[in-house]
């Protein structure tokens, strides 16, 4: 999950019991819009880091 720290939805707090979570310093609930390279970024990792656990 990512969850801007600025989130009012669902900050971070409550974001924790989601498992894997990324805080994308300058956002809020919006980080794909608010800090789009960022974001890929962190979806990124997040992919990769499932293709490799299948690959083992």
């Amino acid at each position: 999950m990512t969850v801007g720290i600025y989130a009012f939805a669902c900050p971070p707090s409550l974001a924790h019991a989601h498992g894997q979570l990324s805080e994308p310093c300058e956002s809020g609930h919006f980080g794909h819009i608010e800090q789009p390279d960022e974001f890929v970024a962190i979806v990124s990792d997040f992919v990769n880091n499932q293709e490799m656990g299948k690959q083992t």
